[in-house]
């Protein structure tokens, strides 16, 4: 017995469910049109008030009436009319881009009144402003994850980076942000009708107690690029570089070392002038003159003093490069710095003193 009134109240149960979301479906409709209908009324009364507003020549507010009106529905007749408003206020370059929107919308659809006026109104809107707008290319070679972009106030969609976006001439502000770098910040003029570039780059932010690589902190705390002040994007001038002069402390073995080397090379050179004054005695007295005893003898002579020479050559050679090692592997100490040598950068002077 339960279980047939069970199986009696099942379609019940479904007839009672499909009512109920006829009925709210329904609701639901009602609802949309009555908020549809009170939206259209405020749009309409938006419209009449910038109509209004612009017949006095008050254009900033019919302006801000006409976008409150496209909020609710764009059409291409009142886009036409907030681009011309646009142009009033020299908003030129939102004016250029609504008049190319409503050109493009009005060809798209067949329904919008005065169609072909629209459609010609527009283009002429365009032609007249195109010589008036100017163009910023934005740059962002190595774009950081989470990067924003703003030019003049307006985020710059990231597939527009690198491509032409319009701009009204005047001073033009590129700022960029992304997660864990040091925000960007860029003001420059832009001439009417001209195009400039702009190339980004966000530097790391300063690890705590520290600045990141190529970084150094100035005399207000901030992590600067080397040698240059804040917004300074020309100059490239290290820290060191702030220092008259720079130091390199030699140490006295390797001196002493290098001396021996030089000596060294010095007589090699020597013994290799003597060398070839014999030579050429050898080939312009003793060519006719000398007996084959003399002129081996002389022979013999003169390749003993060329083996001199390379050998002294050589060694002077290995004692330099020694003297170098020396230079880098000794300890540093108090007692081994007797001789240094001062470099000007600025007058490209080298002084050799110390200790002696």
């Amino acid at each position: 017995m339960p279980t047939s009134q069970s199986v009696r109240m099942v379609p019940v149960r479904l007839l009672m469910a499909a009512a109920f979301s006829v009925v709210w479906s329904g609701s639901v409709r009602v609802a949309q049109a009555q908020r549809s209908a009170g939206d259209e009324s405020v749009r309409t009364q938006l419209v009449d008030r910038a109509q209004k507003a612009h017949d006095a020549g008050a254009h900033t507010e019919a302006l801000e009436m006409a976008v409150r009106a496209g909020e609710i529905r764009q059409t291409p007749l009142l886009r036409l009319f907030i681009a011309e408003e646009q142009e009033e206020v020299k908003q030129l370059a939102e004016a250029f881009q609504n008049a190319q929107q409503c050109a493009r919308e009005a060809k798209l659809d067949a329904d919008t009144k005065l169609r072909d006026k629209v459609i010609e109104r527009c283009n002429s809107l365009e032609s007249r402003l195109k010589p008036k707008v100017s163009w910023v290319v934005v740059d962002a070679p190595k774009a950081p994850a989470g990067m924003t972009v703003n030019v003049s106030g307006r985020q710059l969609n990231h597939a527009s980076i690198g491509w032409p976006y319009v701009i009204t001439p005047g001073k033009v502000t590129v700022e960029a942000t992304a997660p864990g770098h040091t925000p960007y910040r860029l003001e420059i003029e832009v001439p009417e009708a001209q195009q400039v570039r702009v190339t980004i780059s966000l530097a790391p932010e300063a690890p705590a107690g520290g600045c990141p690589p190529n970084l150094y902190r100035d005399g207000s705390g901030q992590c600067i690029a080397s040698g240059r002040s804040a917004g300074d994007h020309d100059t490239d001038l290290g820290p060191s570089e702030t220092k008259a002069t720079s130091r390199w402390r030699l140490k006295t073995p390797a001196i002493a070392v290098a001396a021996v080397g030089g000596a060294v090379l010095i007589t090699s050179g020597a013994i290799w002038l003597v060398s070839n004054g014999r030579f050429n005695d050898l080939q312009t007295r003793c060519a006719s003159s000398c007996t084959v005893q003399d002129r081996r003898a002389k022979i013999d002579d003169i390749k003993a003093l060329d083996g001199w020479a390379l050998g002294l050559a050589l060694g002077g050679v290995a004692l330099v490069g020694t003297a170098s090692v020396l230079q880098w592997v000794l300890p540093t100490s108090a007692g081994s710095e007797h001789a240094q040598v001062f470099i000007d950068p600025v007058t490209r002077t080298a002084l050799l003193g110390g200790r002696f």
